[in-house]
């Protein structure tokens, strides 16, 4: 069974941010795993397994919450996440999909209204 920390807070500079993994969770909500590579904010590099389940700024040192978990198969990896972004990655994606939606919708209704300009 895993086990999860306390969130400590940290500053990170990412170095890279990699997308790794896609799945869905039993009810729905689609999700992505990114491996990150970071270095503390004197240039250090971080050796521990990062990981972060939404893609972060590559080059930007940042202010981040993380969480360490060990799972027997899997081990020890630390999670981070942005301060106070909880739940705002799969907010920005429904977001966006809303957007891709009403946009085929409106592109749908434009066609409508030149077709009936052109045939008037």
């Amino acid at each position: 069974m895993a086990e999860r920390s306390k969130p400590q807070q940290t500053r990170l500079r990412i170095t890279a941010c990699a997308s790794v993994y896609h799945g869905e969770h039993p009810n729905g909500h689609k999700y992505t795993i990114y491996e990150i590579e970071a270095a503390k904010p004197d240039g250090t590099p971080v050796e521990q397994r990062l990981r972060s389940f939404e893609e972060l700024p590559v080059g930007e040192e940042i202010d981040l919450s993380v969480v360490k978990y060990q799972d027997e198969s899997a081990g020890i990896s630390y999670t981070l996440s942005r301060r106070g972004g909880s739940g705002n990655a799969a907010k920005i994606k429904k977001l966006e999909q809303v957007v891709q939606d009403l946009t085929a919708r409106l592109e749908v209704v434009e066609r409508m209204a030149l077709g009936h300009r052109i045939g008037a």
